[in-house]
C-alpha cells in the first residue's frame, strides 16, 4: 500500500486530481452496477411476486366460496333428496311417517303405528337399497300385536 501512495504523491497535483476523480468514477460504477442495480431489479421481481401471489389468494378466497356456496346448496338437495325418499319409500311400504327432521346428510324419523314386518323390510330397503345408515333406532311395542312405533335416525353416505 505504502508503494501505491508514494506512487500517487510523486505524480503532479492535476494527474492526482484525474486519479482521483477516475477513482470516485470507478467507484460509483461499482456502487452503481453492482449494487444498487441488481438490488432494484430483486425489489422488482418481489413486487411481481408479491402482485402475483395476492392474485393467487384473491382466486382462492373466490374459489373457495364458490365451493361453500355448492356445498351449502348440495346439503339442501341431499336433505330434500332424503326427505323426498323417506317419504315415497314409506308410503310404498304402507308406513306412516308421523315426522321427519332432515339435518344435512341425515333425517330423524318417527313412525306411527306400523307393521313390524314392514319396518324391518323397510329397513333392509333403505340401508341395502338406498345405501342409508341406520344410526340410532328405538322401536317400541304397540298395544297391538305385531305393531311397533319407531323412532331413527338416517344417514346418506355414511
Amino acid at each position: 500500500m505504502n508503494e501505491f501512495k508514494q506512487w500517487f504523491l510523486s505524480q503532479s497535483p492535476r494527474d492526482q486530481m484525474m486519479l482521483s476523480a477516475g477513482g470516485v468514477a470507478v467507484l460509483l460504477y461499482i456502487l452503481i452496477f453492482m449494487v444498487l442495480l441488481p438490488m432494484q431489479n430483486d425489489l422488482e421481481r418481489t413486487k411481481k411476486s408479491n402482485i402475483a401471489a395476492l392474485q393467487e389468494q384473491e382466486e382462492v378466497r373466490q374459489l373457495a366460496g364458490q365451493l361453500l356456496a355448492r356445498q351449502q346448496a348440495g346439503q339442501g338437495a341431499v336433505a330434500q333428496n332424503l326427505t323426498s325418499l323417506l317419504n315415497d319409500s314409506t308410503r310404498e311400504f304402507g308406513l306412516t311417517m308421523e315426522n321427519v327432521q332432515p339435518s344435512g346428510n341425515s333425517a330423524r324419523v318417527r313412525l306411527g303405528a306400523s307393521d313390524f314386518n314392514k319396518v324391518v323390510a323397510w329397513l333392509n330397503e333403505m340401508e341395502n337399497k338406498h345405501g342409508l345408515q341406520i344410526n340410532d333406532v328405538t322401536i317400541t311395542a304397540d298395544r297391538n300385536p305385531g305393531v311397533v312405533q319407531v323412532n331413527l335416525q338416517l344417514t346418506q353416505g355414511g
